[in-house]
Formats: structure tokens, sequence, C-alpha cells
């Protein structure tokens, strides 16, 4: 599972919306599969990354006005 999320990491900047969605989706189910606590466990942790990312984002987003404004 970890060699098959390091390949569809690697490989979405060459994938289209609906493909990455596709493999996203498969990898989701085999995931659900295997282990539903292994799958809660995984989305606990995206939802940690993307909130880390959107803070990240907002913060720099704010550097960059405040650098123009001044």
């Amino acid at each position: 599972m970890i060699k098959e999320a390091e390949l569809i990491k690697s490989e979405i900047p060459n994938m289209t919306k609906k493909v990455t969605v596709r493999r996203i989706s498969g990898f989701f189910a085999n995931v659900r599969k295997k282990s539903l606590p292994l799958l809660k466990q995984i989305l606990e942790l995206g939802k940690k990354e993307v909130f880390k990312k959107g803070i990240n984002f907002l913060l720099d987003g704010m550097s960059d006005l405040i650098t123009m404004i001044g």
C-alpha cells in the first residue's frame, strides 16, 4: 500500500483530474478492504495535512499582501 501511495503521489502532476480521482478512490477502497481503522487513521492524517497546507497558503498570501502594501 505504501508503494501504491508513493506511486500515485509521484504521478499526480502528470494525471488528469479524472484519473487522479479514480486512482485515489481505488487506493482508499483497497485500504478499507484491508483495515477500517487504518482508513480512519489515514483520513485523519490527511485532514491534518490539508489544514496545515491551507494555513501555510494563507500565511504566505498575507505576507505577500503586507509586502505590496508596505
